[in-house]
């Protein structure tokens, strides 16, 4: 596998249904503006080579080529999500960058996961397009 790819959280899916399940949960968890209902999307799930990645954005910006500042924080982000992930029983974590299971307690505060059942009442923002050109 390429390089620049060797930091991803790298997961196994549970079953076939895994990937399309992971995929839309993910577009319901990120940080939220809850006075203006608008939640934006931190983690992505990436296909490559036949396998599978957690992903927060700036990762794969910085993936593209992009200029980006990976803060700590973001790569918290992206562990508590994907433990989430975990346990709901969807994935298993398995790369060698193993998931730090201790959150610092704002981390998890910071993510907000909007209910199936709540989305249209909610604006969720996209924060990087999966399968398109990102030209820099």
């Amino acid at each position: 596998m390429n390089q620049k790819y060797k930091n991803l959280l790298w997961v196994t899916l549970k079953d076939d249904e895994s990937f399309p399940k992971i995929a839309e949960s993910l577009t319901r968890i990120g940080l939220a503006d809850e006075d203006m209902n608008v939640l934006s999307q931190e983690c992505y799930i990436l296909h490559k080579q036949g396998k599978y990645a957690i992903a927060h954005y700036t990762e794969l910006l910085s993936i593209d080529g992009y200029k980006v500042d990976l803060m700590y924080d973001d790569i918290q982000r992206r562990n508590f999500i994907a433990d989430m992930l975990v346990q709901w029983n969807l994935c298993s974590i398995a790369s060698d960058n193993e998931c730090d299971e201790s959150f610092d307690s704002e981390i998890g505060y910071s993510v907000k996961v909007i209910r199936f059942a709540d989305k249209d009442d909610w604006d969720l923002i996209s924060t990087y397009d999966i399968g398109e050109l990102n030209e820099n």
